[in-house]
């Protein structure tokens, strides 16, 4: 996602009615059916025009919006840009723009910069190689371009550490009985395997050590389920049912999962401890 914050003085009345844009595929006008609406029958919505503008302090768009408004020729596309000037923009995930563009971007970027007031931020986890290079990379940033935010990385890392990770040493390994005797020890927790058939038996063996009453705390998840039947076990992330995963979560109850490795991918659950299988 890209977030343009425009400086650009906007009319009272607009910045009442539109303080934060989205101008991306997921998001749908609402339909304006409503005899009192101060607008011709055939006119746009006034939120169609807001977004063709960007007409407002703070934008929330995506990559492929914000690129296609740089480079498009219609009309429509070339609307909002004189929005961007004097603007800070923030790339999240700036390591998927896509490759075979990153010197035209890059050169727009460079340009917006020095003459047009605007401020790049680039977020990501994996620093993307933007540096300058003569054959690949003509308009990749020099060194004095582009610089971290903070110049303390490891003091910075660790005021946001929440995770102590801790390693086994070489040649150490668990027993599945053994794991699933750490597990029940602890109200809440979490283990991630790497095949299905691991997920099955640690789960079986989690529910042979603990009591009748909290076999119904156990939780099993792998791509053997559909995905709806794997979302009725997980529960919804706003006004889960009582019972599910993030429901007991929330509320502090009992909660043991075994999981494969698709709850890694972009699923939001916070376990107080937590076991990986390493691939080895």
């Amino acid at each position: 996602m890209a977030f343009a914050l425009a400086h650009i003085a906007k009319p009272e009345h607009q910045l009442r009615r539109f303080i934060v844009i989205e101008h991306h595929s997921a998001i749908k006008i609402a339909d304006d059916t409503d005899e009192t609406r101060p607008y011709p029958p055939f006119e746009k919505h006034a939120a169609e025009y807001v977004a063709e503008n960007w007409d407002a302090p703070i934008i929330v768009t995506t990559s492929v919006q914000f690129i296609e408004s740089l480079f498009g020729c219609r009309t429509s596309r070339c609307r909002k840009l004189h929005n961007i000037a004097h603007s800070v923009i923030i790339f999240d995930e700036v390591q998927t723009l896509p490759s075979h563009l990153l010197n035209p971007l890059l050169n727009v970027f460079r340009n917006l910069r020095d003459n047009y007031g605007v401020s790049f931020v680039f977020s990501t986890a994996t620093q993307p190689a933007f540096r300058h290079r003569p054959l690949s990379l003509s308009h990749g940033f020099k060194p004095d371009e582009i610089q971290e935010i903070t110049q303390d990385t490891s003091h910075l890392f660790d005021s946001l550490r929440r995770v102590t990770i801790r390693t086994p040493k070489a040649n150490e390994t668990t027993s599945w009985d053994k794991l699933a005797s750490d597990m029940s020890e602890h109200k809440q927790a979490l283990c991630i395997v790497n095949v299905r058939n691991d997920a099955f038996g640690l789960w079986e063996k989690l529910r042979s050590q603990v009591s009748a009453e909290e076999k119904a705390s156990i939780f099993h998840l792998s791509s053997a389920m559909c995905a709806e039947h794997r979302l009725a076990i997980l529960g919804t992330d706003r006004d889960p049912q009582p019972g599910t995963i993030r429901y007991r979560l929330i509320y502090k109850q009992t909660c043991r999962l075994v999981s494969t490795q698709l709850i890694e991918a972009g699923v939001d659950v916070g376990f107080p401890i937590v076991w990986r299988a390493l691939g080895l």
